[in-house]
Order: C-alpha cells, then structure tokens, then sequence
C-alpha cells in the first residue's frame, strides 16, 4: 500500500509529498468507507514520517471537508 511505500522511503518523502497529498485527500472524502480507511491509514503514515508537516497535512484534510460540506449545501 501507499501507507507502506511511505514508511519504507521516510524522510525522503518529501520530494513527492505535494504528489500524493491531492489524490489522498480526495480518497477521504471517497462515499466508500474502505477507500476512506485506507486514506486516513495513508495521511497518518505521511504523518509520521514527516512530522514537521503534520500541522500542514491537518489543516489540508479539514479544509478538504469543509469544502466537501460546502459543495453539499450548495446542491441541496
């Protein structure tokens, strides 16, 4: 999985950290609960593993369900 390529690179990461970070937010907000899983399970090992982006990365995953919330009340 992602969360062990992660963890196997570590710090190195970071060169492809703006790379992954979109496609996984996304997969949070996916309707299937597994996809959403293995996400979280994803950001919380990039998490780790770069823990000076931790606050960024934090930020990144509410903004991304504030702006999903948004987009429901819209179409509602």
């Amino acid at each position: 999985t992602i969360a062990d390529l992660v963890e196997m690179i570590g710090t190195p990461i970071m060169t492809i950290y703006d790379s992954l970070l979109p496609p996984l937010l996304s997969a949070t907000l996916h309707t299937a609960p597994s996809v959403r899983l293995s996400a979280a399970h994803c950001l919380r090992s990039l998490s780790q593993t770069i823990p000076g982006r931790a606050c960024f990365l934090a930020n990144q995953v509410m903004a991304s369900k504030r702006e999903r919330k948004r987009k429901k009340k819209r179409k509602n």
